[in-house]
């Protein structure tokens, strides 16, 4: 499994494989963002991210993609797909910093 947290306001990625870490606790937040991709949910939430809105309020400023294929080169695939989708509708997500957590 892949998790990767989109943060809109401070431009940056992190990256986690690490389903133990801590940080992952932080994807709890009440109303928080999260995209999950799975063999059986990956054209409906494509479709999804594809017109996902940005913005500087709490309910879209950031999102946790988790992506479970139970392939890791497969899911970093798909996040660089997504990264690029976001990319085409928010220029931040294109250069911005990626940061690997754990």
């Amino acid at each position: 499994m892949l998790r990767a947290y989109f943060n809109y306001p401070n431009p940056h990625i992190t990256l986690h494989s690490d389903t133990t870490s801590k940080e992952f606790q932080k994807q709890n937040k009440q109303n928080q963002r999260l995209s999950r991709i799975t063999l059986q949910s990956f054209s409906t939430e494509l479709s999804r991210l594809n017109g996902l809105k940005f913005g500087s309020n709490a309910d879209e400023n950031d999102l946790w993609l988790e992506i479970d294929f139970g392939d890791r080169r497969f899911e970093i695939e798909i996040y660089g797909y997504v990264r690029r989708l976001l990319g085409g509708q928010y220029s931040v997500f294109t250069n911005c910093q990626e940061i690997p957590h754990c």
